[in-house]
């Protein structure tokens, strides 16, 4: 760019990358492939690409709970009850890998393969599922450092005469936290075999244990059968669709209220972005963001949302 006034185009894209395997049935999910851009055009010739938005829900994780009979209790997950799994971690390392080969590989890579604490900044919300698939993605995506610089030289080194073995590669990178009537007999069908009062908001639940002990091929009650567990899923979506407001009756301000804030934000940084190119409007905070060329957010799925739905009332499953 020449001139004070110079004008920008600044193509608006937003990448929604999913590593979860509640979207796709009950078989386990591990990203290989580039994620497809939603909601942004194609680039043209002389489009210049500034700034890159990643979104991605936690990995598998452990049940949140149980109901009382259900024979795979706490102790069953290894790390507790709503705690990222060990595939988890694995889904969430192969999503980095992918996206270091997107941004980071080619003739003209978008970013250096070696962290750059000006060029890229990671949140998370503070719940250990988000946190952990937050330093899991970018031990993928960072596995180029150099050994020296980005992490001790040593393989093996003394400390307080203990012989510590640094993990191998492993570049550390902060992340930064913020703080019926109908179905009344189904409910009590629920309640017999769970041993719990269940109702509405607890439906959830029990269709995520289910789920989540069906993929770890954790064996199930006679109970659940197929059409309970069909029952369940099919009432769990209808609830989660009153919950977050585009189910009967339509709720377009609680669609905001859930979904908005994480659009807010993306839309917030990419007017930023885009206000501190032009050398006319600099402020304080140009400092920060002119460098900077990859934000990731780490998230629960409450907060997982098509932008879409926000805007129109849709519904993104998963």
């Amino acid at each position: 760019m020449s001139g004070k006034h110079t004008r920008c185009r600044f193509a608006y894209g937003i990448y929604l990358l999913a590593c979860i395997s509640s979207v796709i049935g009950d078989e386990p999910y591990i990203p290989t492939a580039p994620p497809i851009p939603v909601a942004a055009r194609p680039m043209k010739p002389n489009d210049k690409l500034h700034l890159v938005q990643v979104v991605w829900r936690h990995g598998d994780r452990a049940p949140v709970m149980t109901y009382p009979t259900d024979v795979h209790q706490e102790e069953a997950w290894p790390n507790g009850w709503g705690e990222l799994t060990e595939l988890g971690m694995r889904q969430q390392y192969a999503l980095g890998n992918v996206l270091r080969r997107r941004y980071m590989t080619g003739t003209e890579p978008f970013l250096n393969s070696r962290y750059n604490s000006k060029q890229v900044y990671v949140r998370s919300t503070d719940v250990n599922r988000t946190l952990i698939s937050a330093y899991s993605n970018i031990a993928g995506m960072f596995s180029g450092g150099e050994a020296g610089k980005d992490f001790p030289n040593e393989t093996k080194y003394v400390y307080n005469a203990h012989v510590l073995n640094w993990p191998s590669g492993w570049t550390p990178v902060p992340v930064h936290t913020l703080p019926t009537d109908e179905d009344h007999d189904f409910l009590e069908y629920l309640s017999k075999y769970t041993g719990m009062k269940v109702d509405l908001p607890i439906v959830y639940l029990i269709n995520d244990v289910h789920h989540i002990e069906t993929i770890y091929n954790m064996s199930q009650p006679k109970w659940m059968t197929h059409e309970v567990s069909k029952r369940l899923r099919n009432l769990t979506s209808l609830v989660n669709e009153y919950a977050y407001g585009i189910g009967e009756p339509y709720v377009p301000e609680l669609i905001r209220l859930r979904g908005g804030p994480m659009l807010r934000s993306i839309v917030d940084l990419m007017n930023l972005k885009k206000d501190c190119l032009d050398s006319s409007k600099q402020r304080s905070e140009c400092n920060w963001i002119k460098p900077l060329k990859y934000y990731a957010y780490s998230a629960v799925g409450s907060e997982f949302y098509d932008p879409e739905t926000v805007k129109t009332g849709g519904w993104t499953q998963g």
